[in-house]
């Protein structure tokens, strides 16, 4: 999990009050170059020993990517064709065989793309049902 890494050892060095920026956690483009709040998200989890954090950094991006898959089949069923699909679990299926190469490449890499497509989603669904306050907070 080499980008995990990278959020797990900036926010250890945030919280320590050491330098994240211009440090190279780990090799290659091993460099933090996000907000500072964005390391801050990640102090919880970073509270754990290495490993531990990625299992549960691991298992996060999991029921984040079945939940995702879940709401955009909603939002594709209720809003785009405008009744439910009839072969959900087939749709589910067929996507995820689309998605498979970057799902595992997501889940091995640690990146956060899935979290942000679920904010996205969250987001999305919210003004189609015009609670914009929630989409904005989203």
């Amino acid at each position: 999990m080499s980008d995990f890494n990278i959020y797990y050892e900036a926010a250890k060095a945030i919280t320590g009050g050491k330098q994240v920026y211009g440090v190279a956690f780990s090799p290659g483009s091993g460099y933090y170059k996000y907000s500072p709040f964005t390391a801050l998200l990640f102090y919880f989890i970073s509270i754990l020993p290495y490993y531990p954090a990625c299992i549960v950094f691991f298992f996060l991006l999991s029921v984040t990517t079945l939940f995702t898959s879940i709401l955009l089949l909603h939002i594709f069923s209720s809003y785009i064709f405008g009744r439910p699909v009839k072969s959900p679990n087939f749709i589910l299926s067929l996507a995820a065989l689309c998605i498979i190469i970057h799902l595992i490449r997501e889940l091995g890499l640690g990146n956060v793309n899935m979290i942000l497509l679920l904010l996205l989603s969250l987001s999305l669904l919210f003004i189609i049902q015009k609670r914009i306050v929630l989409s904005a907070l989203f």
